[in-house]
């Protein structure tokens, strides 16, 4: 994944940082001087467009990304609407490749928490 430079910060918000490849985008947002607060990765960009969000304070939740291309005459902002649909479980393994070319502390702390959340969504499933 390769860093997008210069991203806009928005005064109100916590500083962030934007990465993405072919298959993911991952925002993070940081808590002086480097805490992770928030991060915000999406999947499947050129299909049914989804995004994993996981907050300090509340945790995951999984949404879809209405990007407002259904109406042509206006310019719509990005929407996420609420997807009680699990992440399909290769979303787990992908990422970790994807991610090798983060930075190291950066990647860990997501990939730790991504497979947190996935030994809690699959628990039950995989046990025979």
């Amino acid at each position: 994944m390769k860093e997008i430079t210069n991203v806009r910060q928005h005064p109100s918000e916590h500083r962030r940082r934007w990465f993405c490849d072919e298959d993911f985008e991952l925002i993070v947002w940081f808590e002086e001087p480097d805490r992770i607060i928030m991060f915000e990765l999406s999947y499947d960009l050129q299909g049914d467009w989804r995004a994993l969000r996981w907050r300090e304070a509340s945790g995951f939740a999984h949404f879809t990304v209405d990007d407002g291309e259904d109406r042509p005459h206006r310019n719509a902002a990005l929407m996420l609407r609420p997807n009680l649909k699990v992440p399909p479980k290769e979303l787990f393994e992908a990422f970790e490749s994807s991610s090798e070319s983060l930075y190291p502390e950066l990647a860990r702390f997501v990939r730790t928490m991504l497979f947190e959340y996935r030994a809690l969504l699959f628990v039950d499933r995989d046990r025979p």
